[in-house]
């Protein structure tokens, strides 16, 4: 496959990229070092995308209008970022990188799968080598900056995980994919998040739920199955008791507390955004006020930690128009895949997975302005778009030929 090294070199650098911006998240770098080599590295990762594409642009061209309408929104939320901007140059290009990666990502998925179903899955496969790693030992340096002073937060840095999961549900391999959706479930349990936890149990239980409903399995098939969801489960549930006991019921108060910390103030978030895009004029109103400006505008001075106020907010009513119309082909691929259910090889419970993700990040997190949570959904959904469509041209040639 033409560009397979352009391929290798970006996607390692990806990975190196999300460990970077792991550490710096967790205050653990001590100097600017770090966030100079994330820089870079994330430069060379953009350069290797747009080789990787250039060198498939025949494919590019071809592909499904959902990524034409990827591109108009990336198109769209540049301008309202060069107009704000008073920073330096290098600011400048570290915020468009920041805005486009995911659009690379997305192409790369979608190209990788398009040409050869092998190729896609050793993607999949390369990148939870990589990532669960690398999520769990940034965990582990987490909790024990925190344990040290007897402090336990939860851990945005394991949000993460939740980009993860969809690729995890793609592994053919129903042993590995179960050890690995255990090893996720601890790690959700460790980070305290409740958005993680929430999301990863959702996510397991549709899938597990089309599994066992509309799966033929022969008889021993059900037993093997039925035993390895038996010890994760109880695996998961012992962790469960450890982590609660050891940290005081911290688990269960979190997610009993959601309603009196109004999700973590979110709510007074919401309201604040809400009173200044209203209070603002015209222009402000189509265009934006400038990337990350939610932050100037909220008392906590945080992002909205929602993906459509973030964008209506930052880049205005034009560019949430665009973004509705790509969330809304997305959606629609739903349909299309339930369509042709029994005669392509896409499963539809893992893609409504990836969807899952996609409005627990957007919808609770600031998920559009993390480049690495975003990507790596998107590269999900290119993988997955990728493969239906390759199955759909099979069928069609196919049809054809008879």
């Amino acid at each position: 496959m033409k560009g397979y090294i352009l391929f290798i070199v970006g996607f390692l650098s990806f990975m190196i990229v999300s460990f970077v911006q792991n550490m710096i998240s967790i205050n653990l770098t001590g100097n600017g070092t770090a966030g100079s080599a994330n820089f870079y590295i994330q430069l060379l990762f953009m350069f290797c995308c747009f080789f990787f594409i250039l060198s498939h642009y025949k494919i590019c061209l071809k592909s499904p209008k959902i990524f034409r309408n990827a591109f108009i929104f990336g198109f769209i939320i540049f301008f309202p970022v060069v107009f704000y901007h008073n920073g330096l140059l290098l600011e400048l290009i570290k915020t468009i990188m920041d805005i486009w990666m995911w659009i690379y990502c997305f192409m790369i998925g979608y190209v990788v799968a398009y040409s050869k179903k092998e190729n896609g899955l050793l993607l999949n496969n390369l990148l939870l080598l990589f990532a669960l790693p690398m999520i769990g030992y940034s965990i582990y340096l987490y909790l024990s900056v925190n344990l040290l002073v007897a402090n336990i937060k939860t851990a945005d840095v394991a949000l993460i995980l939740l980009a993860i999961f969809p690729l995890t549900l793609r592994l053919k391999n129903e042993a590995l994919k179960i050890l690995a959706i255990s090893f996720i479930g601890l790690i959700a349990m460790l980070s305290f998040k409740r958005t993680i936890i929430l999301g990863v149990v959702m996510m397991a239980s549709i899938y597990y739920y089309s599994i066992l409903t509309k799966t033929k399995f022969l008889r021993w098939q059900k037993v093997v199955f039925s035993l390895l969801l038996i010890i994760g489960g109880i695996v998961l549930y012992r962790a469960f008791n450890f982590i609660e006991q050891e940290s005081g019921g911290y688990i269960l108060s979190r997610l009993s507390s959601i309603q009196e910390d109004r999700g973590s103030k979110r709510v007074d978030i919401y309201i604040e955004l809400l009173q200044s895009f209203a209070a603002s004029n015209i222009g402000e109103m189509l265009f934006g006020h400038g990337y990350l400006a939610t932050a100037k505008y909220t008392e906590l001075e945080i992002l909205a930690h929602n993906d459509f106020l973030e964008i209506i907010f930052d880049f205005g009513l034009i560019a949430l128009i665009a973004y509705v119309v790509f969330f809304f082909r997305l959606l629609g691929y739903t349909r299309k895949i339930y369509q042709y259910r029994n005669l392509v090889d896409t499963n539809l419970s893992v893609f409504i997975a990836g969807l899952v993700a996609f409005l627990f990040l957007g919808l609770l997190n600031c998920f559009i302005t993390t480049p690495i949570y975003f990507s790596t959904v998107l590269l999900f959904f290119g993988l997955s778009i990728g493969d239906f469509e390759r199955e759909k041209l099979k069928l069609k040639l196919k049809e054809q030929n008879q």
